[in-house]
């Protein structure tokens, strides 16, 4: 009687211990995925940042000016920061709104 107890003692210990285990590690799969997705939320963040910060440095070429001017907005539609519509409206004289 004794040794039957002993092991539904033991038993019940076992499945405490692998539950207590499998919700830690679910808490910890669920810790980890959060962190992903805040991650990637701040890369995207800090990549829309750059973005504008890039629209804005290309402000200042957004003139009807031929030469370096004209260069330079080239070089900010090829890096993709300025469409096409938005340089030919610049060398037409148009306002640009970054």
């Amino acid at each position: 009687m004794d040794g039957l107890l002993k092991t539904l003692i033991a038993g019940a210990c076992i499945v405490v211990v692998a539950a207590g285990g499998h919700y830690l590690w679910s808490e910890h799969q669920a810790s980890s995925a959060l962190a992903r997705e805040q991650a990637a939320a701040a890369r995207s963040a800090s990549a829309e940042a750059e973005r504008y910060a890039a629209r804005l440095s290309c402000a200042r070429y957004m003139t009807p000016e031929l030469g370096e001017a004209k260069r330079k907005r080239e070089q900010c539609r090829q890096g993709g920061f300025i469409s096409y519509a938005e340089q030919l409206d610049a060398e037409a004289g148009k306002t640009f709104r970054p």
